[in-house]
């Protein structure tokens, strides 16, 4: 199981111009009630931060910073880490102070998974979406070999039903979707353009209008 979650208000240094850190971070999750996805934070995992302004040194809105992990080293239930600017934009520097998302790559073009505000609120109206459309846009430049398909659940979802998809890429492969702003990977399935969602979520459906996003490969 991949980490993913909150880390709680990291205080970033920089290392060089692409490198930073933090010490001593609490981290968040509401995947894994038992407690272990502290020990699967590794190299895979991203870090998704607000962007600091380098002349004003305030925040800019709509602008995530994703940043991959070097190195970790856990002292008890505290994380510390070295990170790497991985998001084309010299000169910007993470927010300290604020709760950002961990979340990890997935797929031969390193896709990011990303927790939202959804779920994490303290992370900031938007969060998702900003850090979502940096993300694809990184991806559409880096590889041309990922696609995606959105719609929205026009009536609950239940893990017997079969969703007929629209517009499937020919020749790819489902990766997996995000629903609601959380990625899955497990219980998503396609045969031709039937899609079956048989996924955990609050209710054990996928509740009519959700938002669905669908990635291809």
């Amino acid at each position: 199981m991949k980490a993913s979650g909150m880390l709680v208000q990291p205080a970033f240094y920089q290392i060089d111009e692409r490198t930073f850190g933090f010490d001593l971070v609490e981290f968040q999750t509401y995947t894994d009630p038992f407690g272990d996805a502290l020990y699967n934070i590794d190299t895979s995992s991203l870090v998704y931060v607000q962007a600091v302004d380098p002349a004003m040194f305030l925040p800019v809105p709509g602008i995530v910073l994703r940043l991959a992990v070097q190195s970790v080293v856990l002292t008890e239930a505290l994380v510390s880490a070295t990170l790497y600017l991985e998001t084309d934009l010299p000169g910007f520097y993470p927010l300290s102070g604020a709760d950002c998302a961990l979340g990890y790559a997935v797929g031969s073009a390193r896709l990011g998974v990303i927790p939202s505000e959804g779920i994490y609120p303290t992370l900031g109206s938007g969060f998702y979406a900003s850090a979502m459309a940096n993300e694809m846009s990184r991806t559409s430049n880096a590889s041309a070999g990922v696609s995606q398909l959105s719609f929205t659940s026009s009536s609950d979802v239940y893990p017997s039903d079969i969703v007929t998809l629209n517009g499937v890429p020919d020749g790819k492969s489902l990766i997996g979707c995000f629903i609601n702003g959380v990625f899955y990977t497990e219980g998503v399935s396609l045969v031709g353009s039937l899609l079956t969602l048989d996924v955990t979520t609050g209710s054990g459906y996928v509740p009519a209008g959700s938002s669905c996003v669908c990635l291809f490969g």
